[in-house]
């Protein structure tokens, strides 16, 4: 194995071992020996309330108990959940994928956990598949003393460019009691692909209601950061796709798209072929209205038009929805080539932010070139 890829994987491990100390320090189908727990009748898994989590930047959604926390960090690909009154919570973390198969993933974990715990005890591992045919490794292992230990529970997947690890943690003697919330958790967490993520919702009913978006300029200081972005080259053979983009963004491949973010900036690009054999232009216009509907809370077309930003006329949506208390604006580009349809998405987080950079994106999208 290349010292690179070897150096990167001790990296990732020390991150995941790291993040599980620091919160227990400091305050889908599951296997078949889990299922008997899903029963355990206590009054806090009945009555508990669900929200909806989702992060656009990290590509995650997910339910959590609305009693508990949310921890997050500048720049990090993990997300966390804490109940505010144990040690107890679920760890999400997306990052990208090391050349290694799940067996040697986990069996380099746990040589990392050996290490960084004390009085480690492996109660299982085993290798099974989701619900969507995906291989998902189970870890489960407890350490600590007799009258304060730990157990500790993780899921790992690799779905296209990343590992997804899903740790649910707890006081070994309060395991039992809240793992029906993080069973709920787990079921509901979603890695959406790039086909049906970044998506508009609303029917041209809407395009009257231009007064949800806002003609600002931005701040001088996001201007002047989009201004000073320097490009960089990027070329993807599987989407037969090339382009130029802000080299301060983080960047996310799939075999169906990819993503390009700032979470720190509150924006992101994304880029998907979908193919086209079974179905018309016109019917995936109408099949993918019906599904933006189903997707983004409070969304609103606001100008449904033709661009020559590509070069070319090309249908373009602008259009606004919410996530939380947070008012994305964005805008999306739909092209048809040989049986396939590429879309461009662009939202930020705010309307002045989407304002601010709009001249940098708009020198993106007239780099991309296709089957080039």
């Amino acid at each position: 194995m290349p010292n690179s890829v070897m150096q990167s994987s001790k990296i990732q491990l020390t991150l995941i071992t790291f993040s599980l100390l620091f919160l227990l320090y400091f305050g889908l189908n599951l296997p078949s020996q889990y299922q008997d727990a899903l029963s355990f009748e206590n009054e806090v898994n009945l009555s508990t309330k669900f929200l909806n989590y989702y992060d656009p930047y990290e590509m995650i959604k997910i339910q959590y108990p609305s009693f508990w926390t949310i921890m997050t960090q500048s720049n990090s690909n993990e997300i966390s959940f804490q109940s505010p009154i144990t040690n107890t919570g679920v760890i999400i973390q997306n990052k990208p994928s090391i050349n290694e198969s799940l067996d040697e993933i986990t069996m380099n974990m746990i040589s990392s956990i050996q290490t960084k715990f004390p009085n480690v005890q492996i109660l299982n591992t085993d290798l099974s598949e989701d619900s969507s045919n995906l291989a998902t490794q189970t870890l489960l292992f407890r350490y600590g003393e007799e009258n304060n230990s730990y157990k500790i529970l993780l899921f790992i997947k690799i779905y296209d460019d990343r590992t997804i690890v899903f740790t649910y943690y707890s006081e070994e003697n309060l395991f039992d009691r809240f793992f029906p919330l993080a069973s709920h958790m787990y079921s509901s967490l979603q890695m959406p692909s790039f086909v049906n993520i970044f998506e508009p919702v609303r029917y041209l009913e809407n395009l009257n209601q231009s007064h949800h978006l806002n003609d600002s300029q931005g701040n001088k200081s996001q201007t002047q950061q989009a201004k000073k972005t320097i490009l960089s080259n990027y070329e993807n053979q599987k989407l037969s796709l090339s382009l130029k983009y802000p080299a301060n963004l983080k960047k996310i491949e799939a075999n169906d798209g990819l993503i390009f973010s700032s979470k720190d900036d509150g924006i992101a690009i994304t880029a998907s072929r979908i193919p086209l054999s079974n179905s018309s232009y016109n019917d995936f216009v109408v099949d993918h209205m019906i599904s933006l509907n189903q997707t983004l809370h409070n969304f609103s077309v606001i100008n449904s038009t033709t661009t020559n930003l590509l070069g070319y006329p090309t249908p373009m949506i602008l259009f606004t929805y919410e996530n939380g208390t947070q008012y994305f604006k964005g805008l999306q580009l739909w092209k048809f080539v040989d049986n396939s349809l590429f879309v461009y998405t662009y939202f930020a987080n705010s309307y002045e932010k989407f304002d601010a950079f709009m001249p940098q994106i708009i020198t993106m999208i007239q780099s991309i070139r296709l089957g080039e």
